[in-house]
This record gives structure tokens, C-alpha cells and sequence, in this order.
């Protein structure tokens, strides 16, 4: 579905959307409690899931054909490495007893990425 609004609407505008979406169930999850109003918090926070394939999608389509599948490569690379450090900082935040804190730093860097997609050039611009 994201792929589609991204083709009708546009990549900024689809990735800044769900991004910007995503913040207030991060924020808000460490106030939910009971069954049904965590499963509503955790279906919201799935829309984010719509995020990778359009930011892919979106990279690949800007990269230089010459250098496409090096850089690539290394971009994806980047971002795995990227995501098991996010992992590790989580741990670590739960280990010092800092549960909700974690959420209000997450909801926080999901607002500073929406904040960039403000400024990403559109594909035909690149």
C-alpha cells in the first residue's frame, strides 16, 4: 500500500507521513495497558513497516546507474549495521530499568528522521 501512495503522491510525501505517524505510538505506548489497547499501539506502530520498501525504492532510484549496485551494497550494508547497534542501545536502556525512556527516544529519532524527509528532493529532481 505504501508503494502505491508513493507512485499517486510522491516518496516525500508517503515517507513523511508514515514517518511522522509513527512518532505517536512510540510515545504514547508507555501509557497503554491492557490487551486491547496495546494490540490497537501495535497495530499503529506496523505502519512504519511501509517505510522500507518506498526509502528503498526511493535510493535505488537515485543512485547513478554506473555505481548502482556497489553503492547499493553498501548503503544496505550501512543500515543493517545501523539497526543491530538500535537493538543493542534498547538492551542497554532496559537494563538500567529505563523501559519507558527507550520508547521517548525512539518516538524521538522517528521525528528527526520525519523532519528530513521535509528536504528530500524529489526522484525527477535528483
Amino acid at each position: 500500500m505504501a508503494g502505491n501512495a508513493a507512485d499517486r503522491l510522491g516518496d516525500r510525501t508517503v515517507l513523511l507521513a508514515l514517518a511522522a505517524f509513527g512518532v505517536v505510538p512510540l510515545a504514547v505506548l508507555p501509557f497503554v495497558e491492557g490487551l486491547v489497547p496495546l494490540a490497537v499501539v501495535t497495530i499503529l506502530l506496523g505502519t512504519r513497516l511501509g517505510l522500507d520498501p518506498v526509502s528503498n525504492a526511493y535510493i535505488i532510484a537515485v543512485m547513478p546507474p554506473a555505481v548502482r549496485g556497489m553503492a547499493w551494497g553498501f548503503f544496505r550494508t550501512l543500515f543493517f549495521f545501523l539497526a543491530a547497534t538500535g537493538s543493542t542501545v534498547v538492551g542497554l536502556f532496559f537494563d538500567y530499568g529505563l523501559r519507558d525512556e527507550v520508547f521517548f527516544v525512539l518516538a524521538g529519532i522517528t521525528a528527526l528522521g520525519a523532519a528530513c524527509y521535509v528536504y528530500l528532493p524529489a526522484r525527477d529532481a535528483v
